[in-house]
């Protein structure tokens, strides 16, 4: 199974890691992640519990552990924020709205990586944040 590309938009809140761990919460609950074999996990701690499913991945966001701030070397299993100058190199402006947020895309190439976006209403204010990238083997 090759990687799969994965997005969420979920209500902003200036806390990062608080919207990941609701939006791994939510994604675990509903079931809608890929599961290697065997008996499906009772918690998302047991996730990464199993040797197996560590290297095939469930092909969704439960597979990324943490926000990192944006002055960080991008790291497998994490989520790297955009960053203004990012937004403005793709769009020529650094307020992404719902409708745009597509052409980020191409920022989360690498596989076992993710992303993430503030973004705008056409006000200038925050109401969404976008996580994207791919995972899974």
């Amino acid at each position: 199974m090759a990687a799969t590309i994965w997005q969420y938009v979920v209500p902003y809140e200036g806390d990062f890691d608080a919207a990941l761990d609701r939006l791994k919460a939510e994604v675990f609950a509903s079931g809608r992640f890929h599961w290697c074999g065997g008996p499906r996990p009772a918690t998302i701690a047991e996730v990464w519990a199993d040797d197996i499913e560590h290297e095939c991945g469930t092909h969704s966001i439960l597979d990324m552990f943490r926000v990192q701030p944006p002055n960080e070397k991008p790291k497998s299993f994490t989520v790297s924020v955009v960053t203004p100058e990012e937004v403005e190199a793709h769009l020529g402006h650094s307020r992404p709205t719902v409708e745009f947020a597509a052409l980020l895309d191409d920022l989360a190439t690498t596989r076992w990586q993710g992303r993430c976006a503030v973004l705008y209403d056409e006000a200038g204010t925050p109401t969404s944040l976008r996580f994207w990238g791919a995972s899974g083997d």
